[in-house]
């Protein structure tokens, strides 16, 4: 610890998953929760044991943590186990939330986590998963933070019964909705009064409206009841990117594990709002389009239908929230159809500019075209005559070279006959 406190800044945030600021907050919480300065002078310091749990929570085998800590395996656990019961209260305290002020007051959902159970209680944990698992009921605000917590439920129930019994047992304390105020829940719960389920039966998920845009007003609700209802898949995803051991469960008992991963979504809560910039949720939340990582289905039991308690329906459904279902479906279908109207207004008047610019364009093609046939024309026309007065003016020099030609000729022919008849004519007088 002494190291780690006197290196680097970075250093500290990838062994203890938090800022040091931060993580001496925790300390002094956790003390005030009950957690013990040691007794001796060479006794293991507070903000070791605390480092011990969180390290454990980031998934740290044994043989690591005895290299890191310089301590046995007896003394490792109990430190952790210290720390694991001092974190009863401060789960308590710190997976609550303030008072909302608007009428949409959460998500809900819940989650598989692995456990580790004996054989003979086994059975019932073995649900989609193919692997021994705890369900866990969970309401997070939109600020990425657990608001409720209900955790150790078998593997093998369906989420909507999970909720039937948390609601109805007041052992559980769940914070139910104020009139007028309600929670997002998936399609598989039901539409009642404080749970506000998206239209079964119409394109849901967010990767379903990809490059594709809403048929109707249901598509319409269901795409911005999606889009608001990631923060609870953010949530977990960010809890579960920030502690490994969730992934690889530690060897405890049923009723330790149940409170060890209650405790790593408190400490999700108290980092995540005591950290000026908390590294894992800022990527999560700032995604276009997430997924949280979830634990595969087995093959054999993702064949097999949940079966849904029948009390879990409420056939007596709230008509106010119905209404407001709709109404909301309506508002949006009126606004979205607002947009789409502007949206064709806008094509029709690039169309009508793109078809008078082309108009234009063609015209003046033509105009120039018409000018170049003239000119070409004309051009032409002029060559012609260029080549006939050319071709006359050198067949008149050929007919004047050969009409000069033929005069001398023709000269020659007279001059010898006059001068063959002069010689005759002398001949007879001699």
């Amino acid at each position: 610890m002494y190291e780690l406190f006197n290196g680097h800044q970075g250093r500290f945030e990838d062994a203890v998953s938090m800022s040091k600021p931060v993580f001496l907050m925790l300390c002094d919480t956790l003390h005030s929760f009950g957690l013990t300065l040691p007794q001796r002078e060479h006794g293991v310091p507070l903000e070791e044991k605390v480092a011990i749990f969180i390290c454990v929570l980031q998934g740290m085998k044994m043989k690591d943590l005895q290299e890191r800590f310089q301590h046995s395996k007896e003394t490792l656990s109990q430190h952790f186990h210290k720390v694991l019961k001092v974190m009863i209260p401060f789960t308590a305290v710190h997976s609550r939330s303030f008072t909302p002020e608007h009428d949409c007051i959460g998500a809900l959902d819940g989650t598989h986590v692995m456990a580790r159970v004996s054989e003979e209680y086994a059975t019932s944990y073995y649900g989609r998963k193919g692997v021994p698992t705890q369900n866990m009921l969970a309401v997070c605000d939109f600020d990425l933070c657990f608001t409720f917590v209900s955790a150790g439920w078998d593997g093998s129930m369906h989420d909507s019964r999970v909720l039937h019994y948390v609601t109805t047992e007041p052992k559980h304390r769940f914070p139910h909705p104020a009139p007028g105020k309600y929670y997002l829940v998936d399609s598989g719960y039901s539409n009642k009064t404080g749970y506000l389920a998206p239209y079964k039966g119409y394109r849901y998920h967010q990767n379903a409206h990809r490059n594709r845009r809403p048929q109707n007003e249901f598509e319409l609700f269901n795409k911005a009841h999606s889009s608001l209802r990631s923060c609870i898949e953010r949530t977990f995803g960010a809890w579960k990117s920030r502690w490994g051991a969730l992934r690889n469960i530690q060897k405890l008992s049923f009723s330790n594990q149940v409170i060890f991963v209650c405790a790593s979504m408190a400490l999700h809560n108290f980092i995540h709002r005591n950290s000026e910039i908390d590294e894992v949720t800022v990527p999560i939340a700032n995604s276009t389009e997430y997924v949280a990582p979830e634990m595969p289905d087995h093959d054999k039991y993702a064949r097999v239908a949940d079966v849904i308690e029948e009390g879990d329906s409420d056939p007596a459904m709230t008509v106010s929230l119905m209404n407001y279902r709709k109404a909301c479906a309506y508002t949006m279908k009126i606004e979205w159809m607002k947009m789409k109207q502007w949206f064709e207004n806008c094509c029709n008047t690039m169309a009508m500019f793109q078809r008078n610019k082309w108009n234009n364009i063609k015209g003046w093609a033509k105009a120039l075209l018409s000018i170049i046939m003239w000119f070409s024309k004309n051009t032409w026309t002029r060559m012609k005559e260029i080549f006939i007065i050319d071709r006359m003016v050198a067949i008149l020099a050929l007919g004047m070279e050969v009409a000069s030609t033929h005069g001398n000729q023709t000269h020659n022919v007279i001059d010898e006959k006059v001068n063959g008849e002069n010689r005759d004519q002398l001949h007879i007088n001699a």
